[in-house]
């Protein structure tokens, strides 16, 4: 192992100043946020929360970024953001925005594949988080990026960590899609049953559908599948609040007891 200044090994770029008078709803190009970092899957995301994402002005052509590139937030505005990485999934549709900076490997010593996991290692992330500017929402820069200090193994023994990991990475995200479809079929299953009454009868017809008697409900203003009954999720579940916690308790190093928030519950999942 062979110790380096990131600086010696990739070169980090800010990407452009956007202007908010040519952000819409709809366009050719989507400029990238932080909302496009899975932090804790450490893979790009698609950003579903914000409107205007597309970008309709005009920008340099190095901030359209190719399939493959490296990006990291620049900004932190979730604990833990400051070190994730994403690949970009397509050329020539992604605008790289001035809080994401985009990582170009010295491929002489670094390879691409083990620099995403490097950036985005342990390491990396405790020297980012102990140099980012103390602010409400937290910052670094390219040049705090490259002050990190690393260790590297042979460039052959990196490609082939590099390669290792990043077939695991993709066998973990076709299991997630199937598992988000899964996940669509059942609320489709839930629909059918829950709302439009067509659970299977005795027979394993659809309720409503095949004749099920429906009753009015005066409490829901609405017919209902004879026999149900409304009651409070209080009166069947027991509910447990959480402890109050003090935000001066929390620290970034992974201890033996870890504390789930309500930002740490994403997609029903943590």
């Amino acid at each position: 192992m062979k110790k380096y200044r990131l600086g010696e090994l990739i070169e980090v770029s800010r990407g452009a100043s956007l202007s908010g008078e040519f952000f819409a709803k709809e366009g050719r190009y989507i400029r990238l946020t932080c909302g496009n970092f899975d932090y804790q899957n450490n893979c790009f995301k698609e950003n579903i929360s914000k409107d205007n994402l597309y970008y309709i002005g005009e920008f340099k052509e190095e901030f359209l970024l190719k399939e493959g590139d490296i990006i990291t937030p620049l900004t932190e505005q979730a604990i833990g953001l400051l070190g994730s990485t994403a690949l970009i999934p397509e050329s020539g549709k992604y605008i790289q925005s001035q809080d994401v900076a985009k990582v170009t490997c010295n491929e002489a010593l670094l390879d691409q594949n083990y620099a995403f996991y490097l950036l985005s290692s342990t390491q990396v992330k405790q020297q980012l988080s102990a140099g980012a500017q103390q602010t409400k929402i937290r910052h670094t820069s390219p040049g705090k990026i490259k002050d990190c200090i690393v260790w590297l193994p042979p460039l052959t023994e990196q490609k082939r960590i590099g390669q290792l990991l990043s077939t695991i990475d993709r066998k973990i995200a076709l299991n997630r899609a199937i598992n988000h479809n899964l996940e669509a079929m059942a609320k489709q299953l839930y629909d059918y049953w829950f709302v439009q009454f067509d659970f299977p009868d005795d027979n394993g017809n659809p309720y409503k559908s095949s004749g099920g008697k429906l009753v009015w409900n005066e409490k829901l203003k609405r017919e209902v599948p004879e026999g149900w009954k409304v009651k409070s999720i209080f009166e069947e579940l027991s509910v447990q609040y959480g402890f109050p916690f003090s935000t001066e308790l929390f620290v970034e190093e992974q201890t033996d007891i870890p504390v789930v928030r309500i930002r740490d519950i994403l997609s029903n999942s943590i």
